[in-house]
């Protein structure tokens, strides 16, 4: 997982779209696997340390310090007060206000 989060430069040889970069390698292969979203959500979750396990291919658990976030596809609640808002659309009104 090394450098996983570094995107690879574009340097002008190449054709727009077309890199061939181990990672980006990678990510063309993933779909028979995982979905790309959380794929790359789950790839930087354990460059900084979690450790992921994968429920299928767009469901993944991040433990972390103790800290567990579930996400399913490229969402996740991080804790009851995030499910309240994204729920209640006028407690979130007047929770900002």
């Amino acid at each position: 997982m090394k450098n996983s989060v570094v995107l690879p430069s574009y340097t002008g040889d190449e054709s727009l779209n077309s890199y061939t970069d181990e990672l980006s390698n990678l990510a063309r292969s993933v779909y028979e696997t995982h979905l790309l979203g959380p794929w790359l959500i789950a790839r930087v979750a354990e460059s900084e340390g979690a450790e992921v396990t994968w429920f299928s291919r767009a469901m993944f658990l991040a433990s972390l310090n103790g800290v567990q976030v579930f996400f399913w596809d490229v969402r996740s609640n991080e804790a009851a007060v995030g499910a309240k808002i994204a729920t209640h659309k006028l407690f979130t009104h007047r929770f900002f206000r």
